[in-house]
């Protein structure tokens, strides 16, 4: 009888409670072999704890071995940086070998609840930051921030050539084609197109290649890629745009590097003003041997952010 009531305790505290009379059926003292009947009072003085049903491990995230280069991690929030080649969410080739699976093992692992959820998405080949909200409220606000455009996103990519300017914006429109995967560019509004506003620097060149940092005002499908293709410098390793470089690199050089909080009240203002950058962009070491990133600027690229 209470057993099924409480299936969260354990028989000897239930045995327990039945001889010291902290069970009561209709105000009396309730024994062991009592059944209740339609109209019953059955009174339990327990620990609350005993009254949700205890959770039976999980076996996969148990068993899962995660392996996750956290950039930044509190109460409320995770912030890490995907490998390249790994996908975000599970879809028809992949379903466990995915970002959330690895974030879910990892915080279930460590005694924290896997129920947590990814706010921005990176293509599988492109590596970078990406965060995740532990908690509805962080959820919200971390949802909230992106869409006001209050997360300040940056990539950094090499691109094949020189520019003819160290900075510039693209302003254009992104559209796709019936049947076709690659999104194309026009510099005028298109049925179906959409907005997609990039600022960007050159920060380095050598052997024939660019460094450049890009900040997104806009999150478009291929935006970064599809952009400087259309201007004439398509970026390193990327098949789909342009062509894949001598070296033999599978996958674009494109890296979700950093990301930055504009001021905004809500349950994450701690975060307001700072910045967070990943440890290393390892294509840069294939591209461009020996350089160091310098320190992030301070100062963001003026734009309009739309």
């Amino acid at each position: 009888m209470v057993r099924f009531y409480l299936p969260g305790m354990p028989q000897g505290l239930v045995q327990k409670a039945l001889r010291t009379g902290q069970i009561l059926l209709n105000g009396q003292r309730a024994e062991a072999s009592a059944r209740v009947s339609a109209g019953d009072e059955l009174t339990a003085r327990v620990d609350d704890a005993f009254l949700t049903p205890e959770k039976k491990p999980d076996r996969f995230l148990s068993a899962f071995r995660p392996h996750l280069t956290v950039v930044y991690e509190d109460q409320n929030v995770l912030f890490c940086d995907k490998t390249v080649g790994l996908i975000c969410h599970a879809d028809e080739r992949e379903k466990v070998n995915t970002l959330i699976n690895h974030v879910r093992a990892y915080l279930y692992q460590k005694g924290e609840s896997p129920d947590v959820n990814l706010c921005n998405r990176i293509d599988r080949f492109t590596g970078g930051i990406v965060l995740c909200a532990k908690n509805g409220e962080a959820l919200h606000d971390l949802d909230t921030r992106i869409r006001q455009g209050k997360v300040r996103k940056y990539y950094l990519c090499a691109v094949q050539g020189r520019p003819p300017k160290d900075e510039g914006i693209f302003d254009n429109w992104l559209y796709q084609r019936p049947g076709e995967r690659k999104m194309r560019v026009s510099r005028r509004p298109v049925p179906e197109g959409r907005r997609a506003v990039t600022a960007w620097r050159v920060l380095h060149s050598a052997r024939g290649l660019s460094l450049v940092e890009c900040e997104l005002f806009s999150g478009r499908t291929h935006q970064i890629r599809a952009q400087f293709a259309d201007a004439g410098y398509p970026l390193a390793g990327d098949s789909q745009y342009g062509h894949t470089d001598a070296g033999g690199r599978a996958a674009q050089a494109l890296y979700a590097w950093r990301v930055a909080f504009d001021p905004m009240e809500g349950p994450l203002d701690y975060l307001s003003g700072r910045s967070f950058r990943v440890r290393d962009v390892p294509f840069i070491h294939d591209y461009f041997p020996g350089l160091a990133l310098s320190p992030a600027p301070t100062t963001p690229h003026k734009g309009d952010r739309t």
